[in-house]
């Protein structure tokens, strides 16, 4: 489910997103400052969300991320999340996310992350919840 990612890309490889750029750049300096920002009251950076169509990119950001930052980048590939038995989805978002937060702090990547909404509307949707309410604590 989940795996510690290699890479080589940073910020200077994403091309145009100047507005996410300059951000990322902003919260990279709270980050490795952390100390002094939470003595100010500064906000600490807990994430962002990008999504889009393929291609537009969204792995490279999340690559130059970790790199900006400098720490892991995890994947987490959300169709290998997907269980066939009531719960067993959310059981395993739950494993995950506890791997995630004892590395922390990480890049955690969603991969594929348009599955997890599958069903939502019907009966499904439960592991979009269950991650959507564990982020808000």
């Amino acid at each position: 489910m989940l795996e510690i990612v290699n890479f080589t890309e940073n910020i200077d490889d994403i091309g145009g997103l100047e507005n996410l750029k300059e951000w990322l750049a902003r919260k990279a300096k709270v980050f490795a400052n952390l100390d002094k920002a939470i003595k100010f009251g500064v906000d600490v950076p807990k994430g962002i969300m990008i999504i889009g169509m393929p291609g537009c990119g969204k792995s490279l950001t999340a690559k130059a991320t970790a790199s900006l930052f400098e720490i892991p980048l995890v994947r987490l590939d959300v169709g290998r999340l997907l269980g066939k038995y009531v719960g067993e989805s959310e059981e395993n978002m739950r494993k995950a996310l506890k791997f995630s937060e004892a590395i922390s702090p990480c890049v955690l990547w969603i991969d594929e992350i348009e599955k997890a909404f599958a069903g939502v509307g019907g009966n499904g949707g439960g592991l979009m919840n269950y991650f959507l309410l564990t982020c808000h604590e």
